[in-house]
């Protein structure tokens, strides 16, 4: 039924935001550090 459809969409659209918030908070704590133009030659050389 369209009740029926309608409740189990909107518990995936919960269950998705909830999963981007966890791989938001994941990610946010790597940080990435800018390479100058000597570490940049020194990878493409080694």
């Amino acid at each position: 039924t369209n009740n029926a459809t309608a409740e189990e969409s909107a518990t995936s659209s919960a269950e998705l935001n909830d999963q981007a918030r966890n791989l938001r908070d994941q990610i946010s704590r790597f940080h990435l550090r800018q390479m100058t133009e000597g570490e940049e030659e020194q990878e493409e050389e080694g």
